[in-house]
């Protein structure tokens, strides 16, 4: 922050309040700075992609999604290649209870990123709650459909990670410690396996993640429900 304010003062323009709207935002959670930074950003520039980019990730910090998923698309439709705009845009969505369009924003940016491992993740997961909807409104053949596509995608982003051993995050791609993030793609599996009743290979997955990664939590418990399903409780109880 105290870096990127001393070259607003020298000479303001819009990358460095956008600079310093993201430290605002990362490095301090003060979204309120981040916002007025975002906001000074689009008042020197107004078509600036990045600075309606900080703009939303700022609403969406603040719970104001609506407002977000608003500022995202204007990002996409400014700059349709920034990854990080179609994965917020997603997350946003998510977050203002329209499932539907947080998948359909994942599946838009797999065209343009195919195989990504965290736009599958997090359509597997998007799809995922909409099973759990459907399931709710009594409509299983819609769940069965949202719960395979979410095992499919998950198979598919630990298939790519295996493979390559890096992901990318919201800005790049990242080199990871590997094994630590292969079982936790493989413990959110898991997870959906053990929703979808589907505990033998559940529990393979959660032994899996846990073997990659032996303090996951998610995978102790979701391997405790599919082992109770199964009527193993003395397994499920020390899990839990």
């Amino acid at each position: 922050v105290a870096y990127f304010t001393q070259q607003i003062e020298r000479s303001p323009n819009a990358y460095a309040y956008v600079a310093r709207s993201r430290a605002w935002l990362m490095e301090e959670e003060d979204s309120k700075r981040a916002l007025a930074d975002a906001e000074a950003a689009l008042r020197l520039d107004p078509m600036f992609a990045l600075a309606w980019l900080s703009r939303g990730e700022c609403r969406l910090a603040s719970g104001r999604y609506s407002d977000a998923v608003s500022n995202l698309r204007h990002v996409v439709a400014l700059d349709p290649q920034l990854f990080s705009a179609r994965l917020e845009l997603a997350i946003a969505r998510r977050y203002a209870e329209d499932l539907d369009g947080a998948i359909a924003d994942c599946t838009a940016g797999l065209k343009l990123w195919p195989s990504d491992r965290i736009l599958l993740k997090d359509r597997a997961i998007f799809s995922f709650y909409r099973g759990e909807r459907h399931e709710s409104e009594n409509h299983p053949d819609l769940a069965e459909q949202d719960y395979t596509r979410a095992i499919e995608d998950m198979g598919a982003a630990i298939a790519e990670l295996a493979a390559t051993g890096r992901f990318r995050d919201a800005r790049n791609y990242t080199r990871s410690s590997c094994p630590r993030l292969l079982g936790g793609f493989y413990a959110y599996r898991g997870s959906i396996r053990a929703s979808a009743c589907r505990y033998e290979a559940a529990i393979a997955d959660c032994n899996e993640a846990i073997r990659l990664r032996p303090d996951e939590v998610l995978a102790y418990a979701s391997r405790g429900v599919a082992l109770f399903e199964q009527g193993k409780q003395p397994e499920a109880i020390r899990d839990f």
